[in-house]
């Protein structure tokens, strides 16, 4: 074969490898969009997340602002009332976005034995929900979470990040949500052996909501708890995005080992996560219809 027929035929060969990869996107894709316009047709259930959330954030606002009292330029572990401020509206909207119920839709999926159908289709169960949790993330995120934020900015002020700062905060919120889905994944696997997961999810998302610095940066903490905050990969789900996104990260290079230890976490979840469904799924013991 002549050196210019290689070329052709290793860029054929390449072409046909793009064109297998935007098959598989706008399939999944296609997946995405199905149960965005699901999320859309409950408006009822979006308004009702709108209000809750606002309800709980409004609380954390006011609970901060009692702590900080008249001296709103007080530093408590770093933070300012702005700061504080600004930290909470974005963490509620991390917190919104990992909201993905991954893990209830997979339980259920188990509980009535709908897992087997899923099983013999051709394309990935864990993959197939990846793509379709992707609509609540967006529904969450853009309807609810984002009209908090502003809410937020307009009643109680908002710190500006720097340009640089937001570029740190999308690599690090997208990993951050990755993290987020396998966490869940794991989660509702578990399922092929408890078959009810209803205390296994609420331990979650109180050890979520503390540990993530959700409820309050990881900054407060006594050293002990630091620690052990340190060694799990909640904080690297809230906290370490909206650090970064307020400057608070300690500079470049601690930033860049922040981004590498949620990518590192992503990766160590992926293999557990791949793991746990090659052994538990060898069980299949689906429980109802």
């Amino acid at each position: 074969m002549t050196e210019s027929g290689m070329t052709e035929s290793g860029m054929t060969e390449s072409g046909m490898t793009e064109s297998r990869i935007m098959t598989t996107l706008r399939r999944y894709g296609l997946l995405t969009a199905c149960a965005l316009q699901a999320q859309l047709a409950y408006r009822a259930s979006l308004v009702l997340t709108l209000v809750a959330s606002a309800t709980s954030l409004l609380a954390q606002l006011y609970l901060w602002r009692a702590i900080y009292g008249a001296d709103g330029h007080a530093v408590l572990a770093g933070f300012r009332l702005a700061d504080m401020t600004s930290y909470l509206l974005f963490s509620n909207l991390l917190f919104l976005m990992l909201d993905n119920r991954v893990d209830h839709e997979i339980a259920a999926d188990i509980m009535r034995g709908d897992i087997l159908i899923h099983f013999v289709r051709p394309v990935s169960y864990t993959v197939q929900k990846f793509f379709t949790s992707l609509a609540t993330v967006l529904s969450n995120g853009v309807l609810v979470g984002l009209p908090l934020c502003a809410l937020g900015a307009v009643l109680f002020g908002l710190t500006m990040p720097r340009g640089p700062d937001v570029l740190l905060f999308a690599v690090s919120a997208t990993l951050a949500l990755l993290i987020g889905f396998l966490l869940n994944a794991c989660v509702g696997a578990l399922a092929f052996v408890t078959t009810n997961l209803w205390g296994i999810q609420m331990m979650k998302t109180a050890t979520v909501g503390i540990l993530s610095g959700y409820l309050i940066p990881l900054s407060f903490f006594s050293p002990p708890l630091r620690q052990v905050a340190d060694w799990l990969p909640f904080q690297s789900m809230i906290h370490t995005p909206v650090a970064l996104l307020l400057g608070k990260a300690g500079g470049l290079g601690a930033a860049a080992a922040l981004i590498g230890q949620q990518l590192c976490w992503v990766l160590l979840l992926g293999a557990v996560c791949a793991a746990l469904w090659r052994q538990l799924g060898k069980r299949l013991d689906a429980v109802g219809g």
